[in-house]
């Protein structure tokens, strides 16, 4: 399946830094933590976004944040970087400057689809972007506003119709838990022409585990030991 820059399937599972490279210094989903991933030669890097009630879109991983004392439901307020959430803009401008590496874009919002295209679009990164999400209806409406991005389903149980309901939906992939995938379920996928995504490993030898099923892409939250970095703090300050 040939999807601008991606074609399915990959040549070998690549590793996806999972909100970055993030360890105690650097928090997950932070521009840093974006950035530091494609410094250390990530080939994919995976970051959550959230849209607030204005359309804004922000780097969240829930929709649901602690701001001072109060807890806020995004999608229902208007917040800005003066309250401490990174806009999405900065992000994209990262990965725009690394053409050799594909954006998983986790959409957790609801009704900002419209402007997850227009930013993809406007920065470049329509070719080299899959967009993630648990709704299905969310992600037809991402494909609407852009026919041409690659959307992908996310699941965490095992579904006998998953290759039907990403159909459906119009995804080119499903990003499936660590805890379900198998060989059974990534060769129906592969059968219909889909890519397959695995979420999200804790260390290497789980990550080799997992790459004897032939995914597309594992992603995991210690990139720096997968990509053979032995010392992730001095990679900070070379």
């Amino acid at each position: 399946m040939e999807l601008g820059q991606l074609s399915f399937p990959l040549s070998e599972p690549v590793a996806i830094a999972h909100r970055g490279a993030h360890d105690g210094e650097i928090a997950e989903n932070s521009l840093e933590a974006v950035c530091r991933a494609i410094d250390l030669g990530a080939g994919a890097v995976e970051f959550d976004v959230c849209n607030t009630a204005d359309g804004t879109l922000v780097v969240s991983h829930d929709r649901w944040v602690r701001v001072g004392e109060r807890s806020y439901d995004l999608t229902t307020t208007i917040l800005d970087e003066a309250d401490g959430l990174p806009m999405v803009d900065h992000h994209l401008e990262a990965m725009a400057d690394a053409d050799d590496v594909f954006l998983n874009f986790d959409w957790k919002g609801s009704g900002g689809e419209e402007r997850v295209g227009e930013l993809l679009e406007d920065h470049g990164l329509t070719q080299r972007t899959i967009v993630s999400g648990t709704d299905p209806d969310a992600l037809v409406r991402v494909r609407r506003h852009l026919p041409e991005v690659t959307t992908g389903l996310s699941v965490d149980t095992a579904h006998g119709d998953l290759v039907d309901r990403m159909r459906r939906c119009g995804a080119s992939a499903v990003m499936v838990f660590r805890g379900v995938v198998s060989a059974e379920l990534v060769a129906s996928v592969r059968e219909a022409g889909g890519g397959v995504f695995v979420w999200t490993v804790p260390d290497v030898a789980t990550f080799r585990h997992l790459s004897t099923l032939d995914p597309d892409g594992i992603a995991t939250d210690v990139i720096a030991d997968q990509l053979g970095v032995t010392d992730f703090r001095d990679s900070l300050h070379p």
